[in-house]
């Protein structure tokens, strides 16, 4: 695991560039405003505050060259989905 210190919250949390798999991050602070700054992290997971804390509603992975693609939760479960279009003319639709 590597471990970044960082002074101000306003800046960028980067990951290392050298990687090309994160699945996760976690953050530790004790100022809630971290929030803002996880949207700026491209992992499949931010911690905050805590670490392999699991919900399964919510999705996982798929950032970068980590895990085999989107799981869990609807987001996850859309892999699995297939779409069809079924139109059917019944006898007594006209056609225009």
């Amino acid at each position: 695991m590597l471990l970044k210190g960082i002074s101000r919250l306003d800046a960028p949390f980067q990951t290392s560039p050298e990687r090309q798999t994160h699945p996760t991050t976690p953050v530790l602070s004790p100022r809630l405003e971290v929030r803002r700054n996880s949207n700026g992290i491209r992992t499949g997971t931010v911690y905050v505050n805590c670490y392999d804390v699991f919900d399964s509603n919510t999705p996982f992975g798929g950032f970068k060259d980590s895990g085999i693609g989107r799981e869990n939760g609807e987001l996850g479960l859309r892999n699995y989905l297939e779409h069809k279009t079924v139109i059917i003319k019944r006898p007594e639709d006209s056609m225009p």
